[in-house]
């Protein structure tokens, strides 16, 4: 065997795919993973009413802000809609999965959430989202005038 044959062996070894089969050092420990179960389904679904709320949402606080800044994240009890996608700046929360449905909107600074019922999506508190978001900006965003 050439020096060339060996190093293209080894080296498709460590790429690990030839012919889309795993292949192994030889005389090395096979380093494939153990095969694990199959995980179960997850929890979330994300439904469409979350989906149609989630985009009400973004156009109700799309005067304040750019919309790509408010994102959503759905988890098992509630869909969480979250400005620059962290957990620390929630817009509310959208309780649209049981048979009464809800908003979640966070009043004042200390983040309080308060649960409003809804019937129809369209019934969301524009203003009060719109006061949350407004919150979540710095004191001076770039293209807004500040009047001394």
């Amino acid at each position: 065997m050439h020096l060339s044959d060996v190093f293209s062996e080894r080296l498709k070894g460590v790429i690990g795919q030839q012919g889309g089969q795993d292949v192994a050092l030889p005389g090395a420990p096979d380093s494939r993973p153990e095969p694990t179960p199959t995980e179960p389904a997850s929890l979330v679904v994300t439904t469409q009413d979350e989906l149609g709320a989630f985009m009400i949402v973004r156009v109700i606080v799309a005067s304040e802000t750019d919309v790509m800044r408010v994102v959503m994240r759905d988890v098992q009890s509630y869909c969480g809609v979250l400005f620059d996608d962290n957990n620390r700046k929630p817009v509310c929360r959208l309780y649209l999965n049981g048979k009464r449905w809800q908003v979640g909107l966070f009043d004042n600074e200390e983040r309080t959430e308060t649960r409003h019922d809804l019937t129809s999506v369209t019934e969301l508190y524009q203003e009060a989202l719109r006061v949350t978001v407004k919150r979540c900006l710095p004191e001076s965003q770039p293209g807004t005038s500040v009047v001394s």
